[in-house]
């Protein structure tokens, strides 16, 4: 059975990471959803990684001991990046724009989440590539969950496709 929850570490939260992906993302619409979606090229990750080890070896000429601490702590948060990077990262976003009462903004919200953490093994072939995926709903009509899940199943099938 696959992991199917959707923790904390797979939601999109950082604002670099949001102003990068509307930058530089591509995307699409899939009534009733505009996606935007924006994969890292895993070669650069690496190669980031490893100019940042280089870098911390060459500068550590103090203490044997600093440059142990220092080693382990940058190959700790090298790991912890890797762990992030390897799980996609998503945004939910229904708009006041076009429902203005809260209740059925978080209805859409949580119909959406459900649909992406149920589909979300369609994503498998973009774990190292350090996805980052913005579902915004974008229709005045409150549509029932299963018009939902098959829009978000056709999206996730595209991007996988792209990548």
């Amino acid at each position: 059975m696959t992991d199917a929850k959707l923790p904390r570490s797979e939601r999109l939260r950082s604002m670099h990471a949001l102003r990068r992906l509307f930058d530089k993302g591509r995307g699409g619409f899939v009534y009733p959803f505009r996606y935007v979606f924006f994969a890292e090229n895993p070669s650069a990750a690496v190669a980031d990684e490893a100019a940042e080890s280089a870098a911390a070896e060459s500068s550590a000429d103090g203490c044997a001991r600093e440059s142990v601490a220092d080693s382990r702590a940058a190959a700790s948060s090298r790991e912890g990046s890797a762990q992030a990077a390897a799980a996609p990262e998503v945004m939910f976003s229904v708009p006041k724009r076009y429902h203005k009462r809260a209740n059925r903004r978080n209805l859409l919200r949580r119909r959406t989440k459900e649909a992406y953490r149920l589909n979300k093994s369609l994503l498998a072939a973009a774990r190292g590539h350090g996805l980052d995926v913005a579902l915004i709903y974008s229709s005045k009509e409150v549509l029932p969950y299963k018009n939902i899940e098959d829009a978000v199943r056709r999206i996730l099938e595209q991007i996988a496709r792209r990548l």
